[in-house]
């Protein structure tokens, strides 16, 4: 994952630290509102840790109380959420190892979905063994599905990205 230059920016709901292992001093965390502008300009991987981090437990969404706390009072002028409010806006958005069941997420994915109706990016949900009632709802939503398990998909994003490299760089994506 590391290797594939153009994943800019990644969005957690996990409070480990895999990704900051993986990537080292080339990302960087966002996990409050203060840390946006921070990092704005910062060149390196962002890491949005959208329900928090084990180096500040009283802070981490767990609960449904703290779901509830956290968007009643924050969400609608929060920067970090404005910030995944934008990406959801303006990017395709890759759901790996995501179950699509957190409350505070679904509510902003639907948001953005209403307003933006038949303009909205493509989306994917990739998962081994989608159920068909879950491949129609996902459908519904605008998110298409792909079978397989990140083990399988993240290599083959990576072969695909080494075979076309030249044609993006000389594109201006990357």
């Amino acid at each position: 994952l590391t290797e594939i230059v153009q994943i800019r920016t990644i969005v957690t709901t996990n409070y480990d630290k895999l990704f900051e292992a993986a990537y080292g001093n080339d990302i960087v965390i966002l996990t409050q509102d203060e840390h946006v502008p921070t990092y704005a300009l910062d060149d390196r991987v962002k890491l949005y840790k959208i329900h928090g981090d084990f180096s500040s437990p009283t802070k981490m969404i767990l609960r449904k109380s703290d779901y509830e706390r956290f968007y009643s009072n924050h969400v609608d002028e929060s920067p970090l959420w404005n910030q995944i409010k934008s990406m959801l806006s303006a990017s395709s958005i890759l759901f790996i190892g995501y179950s699509m069941q957190d409350w505070d997420f679904s509510l902003l994915f639907n948001q953005v979905q209403k307003y933006l109706g038949a303009y909205q990016n493509e989306h994917f949900f990739v998962a081994p063994n989608i159920p068909e009632y879950q491949i129609n709802k996902l459908a519904s939503q605008g998110i298409a599905a792909i079978s397989m398990t990140a083990e399988e998909l993240i290599p083959q994003i990576h072969r695909e990205v080494k075979r076309h490299i030249l044609e993006d760089v000389q594109r201006g994506w990357v």
